[in-house]
Parts: C-alpha cells; structure tokens; sequence
C-alpha cells in the first residue's frame, strides 16, 4: 500500500461543490469523502477539485499544500481515473 492509497484529514483540502468551498473529510485511491452540509447538494451535481466554479478557485498549489506532496506531478498520477474537463476543449473526458 502506497501513502496515497489511504489519506485521512488532509489540513485545509477543500472542493467546490455549487460555488462554495466543503471541506475534504478523507481521501483513497478510489474515493473522496467531503462535507457537503453547508450546501444544499443532490446527486449529480459537479465537484470541482481544481479550477473555478461560481466565484471561487480552487488552484493546484492550494491542493499540493493541503495533501504534503512534494510537487504537483506526484499526487496528479492519482487522477487517472477521474473524468478531466478543460476549457474549450472539443473532448473532456481524460483517455
């Protein structure tokens, strides 16, 4: 098992969940538990875990920060499972 398969409490991670910031309970490969009790969120809605989304930003630096990694490369190889969307892209799912 690797540090990654299993981060309980990162300090300070959040995601954006309808425009405001909910904290990240834990982190495993596989999943993200975060705390969604400040909004009123339903199945389906979008999470973003870096970008914009209403008036906030959630920024790769901020995200390096909260969960210790050396750099940004390291902990990004974990996203290969996750759909990626970018701007003005013709395709946003990841290959």
């Amino acid at each position: 098992m690797s540090r990654w398969d299993c981060r309980r409490n990162p300090t300070g991670a959040a995601m954006l969940c309808r425009g405001a910031r909910c904290p990240v309970l834990s982190v495993t490969t596989e999943y993200t538990v975060i705390d969604l009790s400040a909004v009123d969120a339903a199945v389906g809605d979008e999470v973003t875990i870096i970008g914009a989304q209403g008036e906030d930003r959630i920024t790769v630096d901020e995200v390096a920060t909260a969960t210790g990694a050396a750099s940004p490369g390291v902990w990004t190889m974990g996203l290969r499972n996750v759909p990626l969307r970018h701007e003005g892209a013709a395709d946003s799912s990841h290959p």
